[in-house]
């Protein structure tokens, strides 16, 4: 992370940046266009399933785990619990 930072002269918090130069952060359209493409890849009916049922899946998981719903509607980027209840 430091060399990325040397080269680019920025300090960036995100979890995903680009491998390809500037090396900046992702857009979250990109890594929705890197879960379709591991979907299609696994065989996974991507016209059924998108991007978002991998964080629907993955919201329901961390409940069946007894994460605290606070941090799951704050990672989901969901303000209330009943969003969470719908997914």
């Amino acid at each position: 992370m430091e060399l990325l930072q040397e080269e680019t002269g920025e300090q960036d918090s995100r979890l995903f940046i680009s491998f390809i130069k500037p090396h900046k952060s992702v857009s979250r359209d990109t890594i929705a266009i890197w879960i379709k493409h591991v979907l299609i890849i696994s065989g996974v009916d991507s016209a059924k399933y998108t991007a978002s049922s991998v964080r629907t899946a993955a919201t329901s998981q961390a409940r069946a785990m007894s994460v605290p719903i606070c941090h799951i509607l704050s990672k989901a980027g969901w303000s209330r619990e009943l969003t969470l209840a719908k997914h």
